[in-house]
């Protein structure tokens, strides 16, 4: 079954080798439940769907949200309107607090104290990415250290087909130690060959509203364009604390390849002659001695 959920498995290969479990002797109440789906594999059509109605069935997992997208059809190469879903990561936080506060005390290193040491140090070394941060503002710099969680947004390029990457956005405890499977809480991707450059904007318009909010450690009242909350989970749930031991997380740093800071985030290009965003390093044969390495 994890195998199936990471996409490593089809649902078909996995019914099969349940079966073959069962005829082999072993027992268990979800093994049979696997081997059984679509009626023990005679219609093979079914089998996802069956997986799907015995395991996946009323998951205390966020929901995730359409946005209107532009992007590009495939099939007629013109712009048209579609709907990507998204994950809204304050909602994530949310739900794994509530549901799974034992994974959650693990997943964000609350439990060993990492968190405020790491803000010690990043204030003892004199980060200038803490100078006039909201975190030691208003009503955010209330135990601040002890409260916080520092967390990772991670973009990259994955395969999708064999003539297509898919651009995906997901988020991280900065401190954890899990492999990004069990650690990386995806919120958003799309195809490349079908994106604008104008395709991801709808999406950041929520997903900054989110990471705000999750910055901030309640459910917003507003949308992003300052409308009341329509009916819904995010109605229902606004003003309320994300945790209930007052626990938020800050973006802290992005992570991704040189393709995708020089490609997505438009930054300098490895092959242009400034090609570095972090020093004043130069890369042609006039450049300063010492900076064209």
């Amino acid at each position: 079954l994890a195998l199936w959920s990471h996409g490593l498995l089809s649902a078909t290969l996995c019914q099969e080798i349940a079966a073959l479990a069962m005829e082999d002797g072993a027992q268990h109440d979800e093994l049979w439940q696997l081997a059984n789906c679509g009626t023990y594999g005679v219609h093979k059509g079914n089998i996802h769907r069956d997986m799907m109605a015995h395991f996946c069935k009323d998951l205390p997992v966020s929901p995730s949200m359409n946005v209107d997208v532009p992007c590009i059809d495939p099939k007629t190469n013109k712009e048209t309107i579609e709907g990507a879903s998204i994950f809204l990561p304050h909602l994530q936080f949310w739900s794994l607090g509530l549901h799974f506060p034992e994974s959650f005390h693990d997943l964000f290193s609350l439990a060993k104290g990492d968190i405020p040491s790491f803000w010690d140090h990043v204030e003892a070394v004199g980060d200038p990415a803490l100078e006039n941060h909201p975190l030691k503002k208003g009503a955010l710099k209330k135990d601040w250290k002890e409260k916080t969680i520092p967390i990772i947004l991670h973009g990259d390029g994955v395969e999708f087909q064999n003539r297509d990457s898919i651009l995906t956005w997901s988020w991280a405890p900065l401190l954890n130690q899990k492999s990004s499977l069990k650690s990386h809480q995806l919120v958003s991707c799309f195809p490349k060959s079908c994106s604008t450059t104008s395709t991801f904007d709808p999406i950041w318009e929520w997903l900054l509203w989110s990471f705000n909010a999750l910055a901030k450690g309640f459910h917003p009242k507003e949308d992003p364009f300052g409308k009341p909350l329509k009916k819904g989970i995010m109605a229902d749930m606004a003003g309320h604390p994300l945790h209930c031991q007052g626990y938020r997380a800050v973006m802290w740093s992005i992570l991704g390849d040189n393709e995708f800071f020089s490609n997505t985030l438009l930054l300098a290009h490895w092959a242009s002659h400034f090609p570095c965003w972090n020093c004043d390093c130069q890369n042609y044969p006039e450049a300063e001695e010492g900076k064209h390495v």
